[in-house]
């Protein structure tokens, strides 16, 4: 059995990264939230930004 190809894991990728676009609020992908959590940086609840010191 052959592993999927880097290509074939980014095609998923943004495949899913589409279809959660399209199921949230229409503003959501272009709030901070919704970038960061398209891009798999962080999401929404993320607690990487809460902590400034």
């Amino acid at each position: 059995m052959r592993r999927p190809t880097h290509e074939l894991i980014c095609a998923a990728a943004a495949l899913q990264a589409e279809r959660t676009a399209v199921a949230g609020d229409a503003s959501w992908p272009h709030s901070i939230n919704g970038l960061t959590a398209l891009r798999g940086i962080g999401g929404v609840g993320s607690e990487a930004n809460t902590d400034q010191s």
